[in-house]
């Protein structure tokens, strides 16, 4: 019984998806506009993006949607990702 659906839930997880995608293309589209501005200044084509927030904040989630695969460990528990 675990698996039923209310009615319209797929509708609402399609809407969430959509969310997603839209966010992600806005920021993509900051970040190259950005690289395409800084490449003209500077001679390079590539920049460095750092992503700073709080413990168990969706940091690698982000990455991982930027990157649209799992690039990034995550994890309910925290410093999953610290390094020493």
């Amino acid at each position: 019984m675990g698996n039923l659906k209310k009615e319209g839930e797929d509708k609402d997880e399609e809407m969430d998806d959509a969310k997603d995608e839209s966010g992600r293309t806005m920021l993509m589209d900051v970040l190259f506009e950005y690289a395409r501005k800084f490449a003209e200044k500077k001679e390079q084509e590539n920049i460095a993006v750092g992503v700073i927030g709080y413990t168990n904040s969706g940091k690698s989630s982000v990455i991982n949607c930027l990157k649209r695969r799992a690039a990034c460990p995550t994890s309910s528990n925290t410093f999953l990702t610290k390094t020493k």
